[in-house]
């Protein structure tokens, strides 16, 4: 009996070590991430996820379901459903602030929008930055006199982050006047890979959330400074007297707070880039009668109450505050355009709401809160064009 029940056991490790290598080696991601030439990736067609909360977060299950267009759809039986963005008077682009799986779909900003019948779609992707926006816009076709509203994300002009838009420009090619990325096909292997990733219980549903709560618990990281620099100064002094204490990105983000005189060079790349996609999106506007209407996205440092988890990772006290202000200023006067920075409307909020937060602590994205005051922003917009006319 002793010897069975021992080879039992053996048998259940194994499967647990099995199943946790096959969790860790495709990623979370695999089950629901696309690989696209045009788009670099997108939410796999009729795909489902179901996002787990860490317990810093609140602990609530989200599940988020996406059409035949890698469209976000609020009901599991219209995943076999297609999008036709004729049908839409405003389109919303964005990456993972837009895309928002991690609040409940009546509280996504689309949702919000069409709840005041403002009829919109929202679009986007996880990791999506200014040159998937772009090649979305060349690619389709809108009804005339539509209104594209185009969230640019502070992350996307990190000197030093992955999917920054220099990133994603180094591995491209311009092929029929579109940006693509040649080795971004999908393969017989990653539909494999997608296939095995559904049966890795053991890793979806307890080791990811468990190596999340270690890292918010902030046991792998060292808190460096503590910085409010909620003002634009052009001596960089925070960033000159800290360079090489920080992580990568907390250097970015202390760029992102002062002027263009403490920017390295992949921050003006990403800037030089922008203003090409800018004008190519400019001439498709005019070209095919369809407005545009940009927007900053803020990540949660500008609060110093928000994403304290986040700030650890960084290097960062859990009480600085490093605005955004400073890299919106100088993008709207880089691509002379009007961009309005949600940290505004978010500090607004703030200052008569101290007791509120509008991040995941951990998870860093927008909560519902957040995300109502950010579709608020854009609506109070859009009825000021619209008493304009």
């Amino acid at each position: 009996m002793i010897r069975y029940l021992g080879g039992l056991i053996y048998i259940i490790a194994l499967f647990i070590i099995a199943d946790l290598s096959v969790g860790y080696v495709l990623n979370d991601s695999v089950a629901y991430i696309c690989k696209d030439p045009v788009l670099h990736h997108k939410y796999c067609p009729g795909s489902t996820r179901t996002y787990n909360m860490v317990e810093e977060d609140g602990g609530n299950t989200f599940e988020s379901y996406w059409n035949q267009s890698s469209i976000q759809v609020q009901h599991i039986n219209e995943k076999n459903s297609t999008t036709n963005f004729e049908n839409y008077d405003h389109i919303l682009i964005s990456d993972s602030f837009g895309a928002q799986r991690q609040v409940a779909y009546e509280d996504s900003m689309s949702a919000i929008m069409n709840a005041q019948e403002i009829n919109t779609v929202q679009v986007g992707a996880g990791s999506w930055n200014f040159l998937s926006y772009h090649n979305f816009i060349l690619s389709e076709q809108f009804k005339p006199g539509a209104t594209i509203h185009i969230l640019l994300m502070a992350n996307d002009f990190y000197s030093r982050y992955g999917g920054s838009i220099r990133n994603y420009y180094r591995f491209s090619e311009i092929k029929e006047g579109i940006i693509r990325w040649p080795n971004r096909e999908e393969t017989t292997r990653d539909t494999f890979k997608r296939f095995l990733s559904n049966f890795s219980f053991v890793y979806q549903n307890f080791a990811l959330k468990q190596s999340k709560s270690n890292i918010a618990d902030g046991t792998h990281t060292n808190t460096f400074i503590d910085v409010d620099s909620n003002v634009t100064s052009a001596d960089c002094k925070a960033l000159k007297n800290n360079k090489g204490k920080l992580l990568p990105l907390a250097e970015s983000l202390l760029m992102h707070a002062y002027s263009k005189n403490c920017y390295d060079n992949n921050l003006l790349e990403n800037i030089e880039i922008s203003q090409t996609l800018l004008q190519n999106i400019e001439k498709y506007s005019k070209d095919n009668n369809v407005n545009i209407m940009w927007y900053f996205m803020p990540n949660g440092t500008f609060a110093e109450d928000e994403v304290p988890f986040f700030k650890a990772a960084y290097g960062l006290h859990a009480k600085s505050k490093i605005t955004s202000l400073g890299i919106s200023k100088e993008l709207a006067r880089a691509l002379g355009k009007d961009l309005p920075n949600f940290e505004t409307s978010f500090t607004k909020y703030k200052h008569e709401n101290p007791n509120d937060i509008l991040y995941y602590p951990y998870d860093g994205h927008l909560n519902a809160r957040g995300s109502r005051i950010a579709a608020l922003a854009i609506i109070r917009r859009i009825n000021e064009q619209n008493k304009s006319k």
